[in-house]
């Protein structure tokens, strides 16, 4: 606060390079908007969060007093587009793990889905912790160690 219980804010002596907050509250370039909405898909995947969470005004009142100039993906988004957009970015990130792991431990186990399907799921745990890294539909294949060498 300035003087006299005056905000700054609104002055023009602005630093080299500064922007007014209430330019940034007001747009978004298509590139910053695109990865808001994969900063934002990630947070809702990763904290295994509702795909309909922007539907819920007690999630959405908050961010839109925050940031008013950002509309976050609806669910069609969050289920589609940004999902497999999020997979990607997320698996390469798993893979490079992986690859500068020294050590991993392959973690295997089986079970049934809900249509009777025999489903191995592969998990890598690393120094950097585990990931999940694949499910395979083993169908009628014997389980042995041939097999599940895919």
């Amino acid at each position: 606060m300035a003087k006299h219980g005056k905000s700054s804010i609104g002055s023009s002596n602005l630093a080299a390079g500064q922007t007014r907050i209430t330019s940034r509250l007001q747009r978004f370039s298509p590139t910053e908007k695109h990865d808001a909405d994969i900063s934002f898909g990630l947070a809702v995947y990763m904290n295994y969060l509702l795909f309909n969470i922007t539907q819920l005004p007690y999630f959405l009142a908050p961010l839109q007093k925050t940031l008013p100039a950002y509309k976050p993906p609806n669910s069609f988004l969050l289920r589609t587009t940004l999902l497999d957009e999020t997979y990607h970015l997320v698996k390469e990130d798993v893979e490079k793990v992986i690859r500068l792991s020294y050590y991993l431990n392959i973690i295997t186990d089986e079970r049934q889905n809900i249509s009777k399907d025999q489903i191995i799921n592969i998990s890598v745990n690393t120094d950097w912790g585990t990931f999940h890294y694949c499910s395979e539909n083993a169908e009628s294949m014997a389980l042995t160690a041939e097999n599940l060498a895919f």
